[in-house]
């Protein structure tokens, strides 16, 4: 039978902190008799004791290999044992062979006591035993109900450990205070239970189906009023407008911790947390530039030790971790951002028909497309996005960089955030102001047509509301890449794997998006492609990877090889940090060494790759001309770019505007803790090219990553070539390759 533990040697079980604390957050009340937890005080509960409790609920489960499981399967969880059980006659059994089970809350119309707290602050708390793993546990909530197809998420709050424990293991969760409606409209549509090996990435563990947790005892207390009033808002006066617990969604005040995630509220624990993620930055971190500025995130993080409020904790962390300069890098994260975009696409380009703005004003995110909805009829293609609520573009991004990110070069930054600016203007219910010039001349300021869109009306308004007016799905969002025009179209142009090759006016053009690892989904097509695509001897070559989300070193190896002449290029060795070293040729030679020996497993986390190991074609096509388009080019994508430009045969231009991200090496995810999403990542090798094999190995050559590849040509999208239809990258890149050479 579990008994509750003094309150000042509270074990705080997280194995990847192993520290003793004393907890300070509120705990659920033990009877002293039982030694079980009580839950009279609760609005609302689940004590897992029967079946029947699960009787008709809404419940999607899913075992370890990804199968559905019906409600049936759940219910058998349910164990009938009141000597483990820490609250009442049973408990759940989660984890290992059930992976996923989120379970439908009672709706506030059939529920007396869930509409009853509309406008409450309150508290869910549960407890959990590990028996070989955990699960997370967090609450979402929707535009609609549960089972409605077209609801959209809109927040959620995840459960993080207080420190509380007893003696024989159980585990005390909570949420932290929350308001309970979104807004004061909608309820929390269900809770979800994940097994923490389901966020196990990179590589990280195999399943154990027989690891498992049991959960019990979960309940909603109140608390009293809600903290943030549901008032219109804007994101530039957010803090004016929703004061210090609210955050502007949509156009309405919400409680921050439904969007943004609640900070753990025990001191000392929130201490270790933080203690913890910069030891992560300060040992694992690979990349030399981004290392040496692990210090910049350890004074960033310090303060949230004595920090609880949900508008600055998490928001700090993904700040802190782009001063890394490490494209490779992320926050942990506790709540799912919104990637909506209303099927609105939105890139950098460059507004040339507003003649009354100077050059920096007409840098701004263009209309590449528009859905077939109610905000996509009001655009076309070339309508630029001047003003964001009233305020110009740079300056309302700059308001908004809680929502806006970009950890690789900042000299890409403007190219890779431009999308988000538009998704953070409708996340925020922003008023959005584009200008749209017919052309082909510039027009003049009375010759402009400004287009002011509410998206909060669109959005929130008609939430609140709960009229019948359409909504602009918050989760309607289009698949968008960074082409304005494509040279090779195909249905599924916009995937990760795709490649594929056109032939036009005697250019030989090749799109890829990543660089796939063969033995992926699609790989084999992609390797298939692009040895067509190149291994012909072309003469001219037009390489678009505009949209580079990295991938597989065997990927990158066929493309440089068959555009690389012999001796262009001979290796790249990947490096980690090493401990206690210089980075001198020493403990590089070591690395080197062992990776050269066919029976070395491992090489303490670093290895050389010589280009043309991945066995295609060799130098098929080192004489032709080519021409590079970047954009957002990351990781893969980042090595693919840097060593075209050690070509030797045919001319090489690299046409684009900003850099690549700058990302050499390879990401690895950290460990989540106390409860989250994700616990982040970070890249854990930097990456020397070497130029030839007697190529000396010393301390003195160039270490690459945060510095990504510039482009040789500075081109835009130009608004005056978006209204007809044309893409100012490409064609400029076609007019280099076509021209006549002396």
């Amino acid at each position: 039978m579990p008994r509750p533990r003094p309150r000042d040697t509270v074990l705080w079980l997280l194995a990847v902190l192993g520290t003793f604390v004393g907890a300070t957050a509120a705990s659920a009340a033990f009877d002293a008799a039982t030694g079980k937890v009580v839950m009279a005080n609760a609005a609302w509960s689940l004590p897992f004791d029967g079946r029947a409790e699960l009787d008709g609920a809404s419940v999607f489960a899913y075992d370890s290999n990804g199968e559905v499981l019906d409600l049936t399967a759940v219910q058998d969880r349910l164990l009938d044992d009141g000597e483990r059980a820490i609250e009442g006659t049973g408990l759940i059994r989660l984890g290992g062979d059930i992976s996923y089970v989120s379970v439908g809350l009672p709706s506030p119309d059939a529920n007396a006591a869930i509409d009853a707290l509309r406008d409450r602050r309150v508290r869910a708390t549960l407890w959990q035993r590990p028996r070989g793993t955990r699960v997370g546990a967090s609450l979402s909530w929707f535009t609609g109900a549960y089972d409605d197809p077209n609801a959209s998420w809109l927040a959620s709050v995840t459960l993080q450990p207080t420190g509380n424990v007893t003696d024989d293991g159980w585990e005390e969760w909570t949420s932290g205070p929350f308001d309970f409606a979104w807004a004061g409209r909608f309820a929390p549509a269900f809770i979800t239970f994940t097994d923490e090996q389901y966020y196990v990435y990179y590589g990280g563990g195999s399943w154990d189906v027989e690891a498992q947790t049991y959960v019990d005892g979960l309940e909603i207390v109140d608390l009293g009023p809600a903290a943030v009033t549901p008032t219109a808002c804007a994101l530039p006066s957010e803090r004016t407008d929703c004061g210090d617990e609210g955050v502007c969604h949509l156009g309405v005040c919400v409680d921050a911790a439904l969007r943004l995630g609640a900070p753990l509220e025990d001191a000392a624990l929130r201490a270790d947390y933080v203690d913890r993620r910069v030891f992560e930055v300060e040992h694992f971190e690979g990349g030399r530039a981004p290392r040496a500025r692990a210090g910049l995130v350890a004074a960033a993080l310090a303060p949230l030790k004595e920090a609880a409020r949900a508008v600055e904790f998490w928001p700090t962390f993904a700040a802190a971790y782009q001063l890394l300069v490490d494209g490779h890098a992320s926050a942990p994260m506790v709540s799912y951002p919104s990637y909506a975009n209303g099927g609105v696409c939105l890139h950098a380009g460059e507004a040339d028909l507003l003649s009354d703005l100077d050059a920096e004003e007409r840098l701004v995110p263009l209309v590449f497309s528009a859905g077939d909805n109610e905000l996509g009829a009001l655009l076309a293609p070339g309508d630029a996005l001047v003003r964001v609520d009233g305020l110009p573009v740079r300056e309302w991004a700059a308001a908004a960089s809680r929502l806006i990110s970009h950890p690789g070069d900042p000299a890409g930054r403007d190219v890779v955030t431009a999308p988000q600016i538009f998704n953070a203007a409708l996340d925020a219910g922003a008023i959005v102001t584009f200008a749209r010039c017919a052309g082909p001349a510039a027009c003049a300021t009375s010759e402009v047509e400004e287009i002011t869109v509410d998206l909060g009306a669109l959005t929130g308004d008609r939430l609140l509301d709960g009229g019948t007016a359409p909504l602009l799905a918050y989760s309607a969002s289009a698949t968008c890449d960074f082409r304005f025009r494509r040279p090779v179209e195909a249905p599924d142009v916009k995937d990760y794997a795709f490649a594929g090759s056109a032939d036009e006016g005697g250019v030989r053009s090749l799109l890829i998006n990543g660089v796939p690892d063969r033995y992926m989904e699609g790989g084999d097509a992609w390797f298939d492609h692009v040895t067509s695509a190149l291994g012909d001897d072309p003469t001219l070559v037009l390489f678009d990877e505009r949209s580079g989300a990295g991938g597989s070193i065997d990927a990158v190896d066929l493309i440089a090889a068959m555009l690389l002449a012999d001796g262009d290029s001979y290796a790249m060795d990947f490096l980690p940090s090493f401990e206690g070293a210089e980075d001198d040729g020493a403990p590089r030679a070591a690395v080197v060494a062992c990776s050269n020996d066919p029976n070395a497993y491992s090489c303490g986390n670093g290895f050389r790759y010589r280009i043309g190991d991945g066995g295609g074609p060799v130098a098929s096509a080192a004489d032709a001309k080519l021409a590079v388009l970047i954009a957002d080019d990351v990781s893969g994508n980042d090595y693919v770019t840097r060593l075209l430009k050690e070509r030797s045969g045919g001319a090489t231009r690299i046409f684009g505007d900003g850099a690549t991200w700058g990302a050499f090496g390879v990401i690895w995810s950290m460990a989540a803790h106390v409860g989250e999403l994700m616990g982040g990542s970070m890249q854990v090798q930097d990456t020397i090219f070497v130029d030839s094999v007697d190529e000396p190995l010393t301390g003195e050559q160039r270490f690459e990553t945060s510095t990504g590849i510039r482009p040789d040509v500075v081109v835009r999208q130009l608004q005056s070539d978006a209204v007809f239809g044309r893409d100012t990258v490409l064609e400029a890149a076609r007019a280099w390759l076509l021209e006549v050479q002396p």
